[in-house]
């Protein structure tokens, strides 16, 4: 998460650096939770702690994703399961999050003063995952407004055109929900879908990934392009080596985009590879290499 430099000059981060970034510590499952280090991208230097220096408690909570929007910035944790929000500015604690009816939140997506957040629920069958939805938030009031049930593991999300695009853990489909009805559709795809981006000329892109519980053939994954005025797939780039994550990211023109690739369990050799969105074609090499890669922003 990158705070650029024309916040607000008002904290310790702002004066002593020009620009940092916000590194998202996952932490263990069963063991100690999340945190926040601070890294200087000018000097190339590491605070590590810093949510515990900064509010002189830890997070309760293993952090999945987050989501910054004006000046805050948003948690979707599990293990304890809750929406938490601090600052973007300074990673000062807001109030008490929320942990009703949020159930193993994974990402999230923010319209004004409404957030959308993708839950998988209490999960039984992960062929199936049957039980997941996508909570609205009020963020003014910071509490819960409705769920909107939506199964099949629902991982990323976007927002364009009034319309909700939904990643499916469970499912070789794009979920697509109406937010003027909450009505729901499907836009099929040849792999497990997980995360989007937008192109320069509004088209939607979305990684097809193959997992342990769904594998598929590697000529079926990589990643697919939707026009969202028909919803509809109006493009395919083959992409074997793409992570089981589907990491995806754009640059700031919109004309590249970037995306992770990881071999399989038990391996830890990761990479990163672009592709022109305009031809539709990937990279030969990948311009990053590396070991154990995990998000891409």
């Amino acid at each position: 998460m990158r705070k650029d430099e024309n916040k607000p000059n008002t904290t310790q981060y702002d004066t002593a650096y020009s620009s940092v970034a916000y590194i998202i510590n996952y932490g263990s499952y069963s063991g100690a939770k999340s945190e926040i280090s601070v890294y200087d991208i000018e000097s190339e230097s590491i605070k590590n702690n810093q949510y515990e220096a900064v509010n002189g408690f830890k997070l309760t909570s293993n952090i999945q994703s987050a989501y910054v929007a004006d000046t805050l910035m948003y948690f979707m944790s599990n293990n304890a399961d809750n929406f938490d929000k601090t600052s973007a500015i300074d990673l000062k604690a807001e109030t008490n999050p929320i942990a009703t009816d949020i159930v193993k939140p994974r990402y999230m997506v923010a319209d004004g003063s409404t957030a959308y957040i993708t839950c998988w629920g209490n999960v039984d069958d992960w062929s199936a995952m049957a039980t997941g939805y996508v909570a609205v938030i009020d963020l003014k009031n910071f509490s819960l407004s409705r769920k909107i049930m939506l199964p099949g593991g629902p991982e990323g999300i976007y927002l364009k055109n009034n319309k909700l695009y939904v990643g499916l853990t469970a499912q070789q489909n794009v979920a697509v929900v109406d937010l003027s009805t909450d009505n729901l559709s499907y836009i099929p795809t040849t792999g497990i879908t997980q995360h989007f981006v937008e192109d320069k000329n509004g088209k939607l892109w979305v990684s097809l990934v193959s997992t342990s519980t769904f594998p598929l053939q590697a000529d079926s994954i990589g990643l697919a392009q939707i026009d969202p005025q028909t919803n509809t797939i109006t493009g395919f780039i083959n992409y074997k080596g793409i992570g089981s994550n589907g990491y995806v990211h754009t640059n700031p023109a919109k004309d590249t985009i970037y995306v992770m690739g990881a071999e399989a369990w038990p391996g830890t050799k990761t990479n990163i590879f672009a592709v022109d969105a305009a031809a539709k074609t990937l990279s030969t090499n990948a311009f990053v290499e590396g070991e154990s890669y995990y998000g891409l922003a």
